[in-house]
């Protein structure tokens, strides 16, 4: 039996520079980090379903 585990990234804007996370998250964590990056002013902020390692459109680096 195979089991996979999903990760998943954030993507959104701050300062008007398109942003993405650089590490994989499990689905709690990444809806607190949405929570932290909205209340601190970051807009267009979204889950998106991803794997550790894998390089996001905005991400830097």
């Amino acid at each position: 039996m195979t089991t996979t585990i999903q990760d998943y990234a954030l993507t959104w804007t701050a300062d008007g520079m398109p942003r993405a996370s650089a590490v994989g998250d499990d689905e709690a964590s990444a809806g607190r980090r949405k929570r932290d990056l909205e209340a601190a002013g970051s807009t267009g902020v979204r889950i998106v379903p991803g794997h550790r390692g894998e390089t996001l459109p905005g991400s830097q680096g």
